[in-house]
């Protein structure tokens, strides 16, 4: 449970991270695509400044000029400030500028240009720049940012997994005391309830026949009773939870489990169970027996208690490469979509409406769920209401 949570934290950590830097580095880049941008539209006005005020058909160099400038008058091109590229290069430069009217930019032998227009008197004027170098440095923003946002969550993820330590402990400590106290409190307990069970037996035989006191006697030794049980689980769980070690044998699972299905089938009879099974033959594994025993005893108990007169159960066992998948399904009132995921929590308990017993601790999926980590697999609930019930675990065949 601490690996999950501090995994829980970490993630945490890392989309808030996330979240946060892709502002940043996204609000960076476009500050800086803005900038450029802005500046390429001053150089291009600029020289439509310097340039409206030239005599069109005069050639010359014009200082302060960033931008090769075209004037259009009378049905003929002229052009300035066009040393860096040849006749044919103008031309086709001029050619495809007139193609993009309605687009500013476009690409010519992999360079990105840009061009701006203005109206005079008597023709019209141009002004095209080479924006490559901008735009190669939009795009090595980019990169960088790309980069930097990369290394900058692989950091965090480092950091937030040494720091969740720290910030899990509160939690480790106080499910430790809380395991402490069940744990002792549960072996205080035996005692007087031993004494109280005793007691009521002597007490039954010295009454004798007298109906009301035998009454209240069997009231409080039922109680009692009920009580030991819940003492034993809190017990087992508090074993389970203190020791996962594993007694490694060789486990004919196949046998094993059809012989414990085999178990309810009386009871089945008696309420008109329809009781299926589909367990493929000499299925074997190295795994601790009596801890298979144990999980399947309360799944199959599970089952036959919420299945209601006249409905089905259907186990089955597959093996799946290095694991052993069992499955269990009931019919009946079925568990609530909201609660699925709070059954394996100890002394959670569905509304008794949905499961009929009165009886239930909330600890028997509880113990389920340790024995399941203890064996290394998983175990996971699918439920549908007043249709189905479904418990679904796996284990590793030979678990390390």
């Amino acid at each position: 449970m601490l690996t999950r949570l501090k995994l829980r934290f970490t993630l945490a950590t890392i989309l808030i991270a996330a979240l946060l830097l892709l502002i940043v580095m996204t609000a960076v880049v476009l500050v800086t695509g803005v900038e450029i941008r802005l500046e390429i539209n001053h150089k291009i006005e600029r020289s439509l400044d310097i340039g409206s005020v030239l005599i069109y058909d005069t050639k010359i160099d014009l200082e302060n000029v960033d931008c090769m400038l075209v004037a259009y008058h009378d049905g003929k091109y002229f052009t300035a400030r066009s040393e860096l590229y040849t006749e044919e290069e103008q031309s086709e430069l001029i050619s495809l500028m007139f193609t993009s009217k309605d687009d500013p930019y476009f690409t010519y032998q992999n360079k990105k240009f840009v061009w701006g227009e203005r109206q005079l008197e008597n023709g019209y004027l141009y002004a095209l720049y080479d924006a490559t170098g901008e735009y190669g440095a939009i795009i090595h923003t980019w990169r960088v940012s790309i980069i930097a946002y990369s290394g900058l969550l692989v950091a965090i993820a480092i950091i937030a997994w040494f720091l969740s330590s720290s910030v899990v402990r509160p939690v480790d400590n106080a499910l430790e005391k809380q395991k402490d106290l069940i744990a002792n409190a549960s072996h205080e307990l035996k005692t007087p309830i031993t004494i109280i069970e005793t007691d009521i037996s002597l007490a039954k035989s010295i009454i004798g026949d007298n109906p009301e006191a035998t009454k209240w006697l069997d009231s409080i030794d039922t109680q009692a009773k009920r009580m030991n049980a819940l003492v034993k689980q809190m017990l087992e769980l508090s074993k389970l939870e203190s020791n996962d070690s594993l007694v490694v044998e060789n486990v004919k699972i196949s046998e094993l489990i059809e012989s414990m299905t085999l178990e309810y089938e009386a009871g089945c009879f008696e309420k008109n169970i329809t009781l299926t099974y589909n367990i493929p033959s000499e299925i074997e594994i190295n795994s601790d027996q009596d801890k298979i025993t144990r999980l399947v005893s309360i799944l199959l108990n599970n089952a036959y208690k919420y299945t209601d007169v006249g409905g089905e159960i259907k186990v089955e066992l597959e093996n799946k490469k290095d694991n052993v998948i069992f499955t269990i399904t009931n019919t009946g009132a079925g568990i609530p979509k909201d609660k699925i995921s709070h059954i394996f929590e100890r002394f959670y308990k569905v509304d008794e409406s949905h499961t009929g017993e009165s009886n239930s601790f909330g600890l028997g999926l509880a113990i389920a769920k340790s024995l399941v980590d203890s064996l290394c697999g998983w175990i996971k609930c699918e439920s549908k209401e007043n249709e189905y019930t479904k418990f679904v675990f796996s284990i590793p065949s030979n678990p390390k």
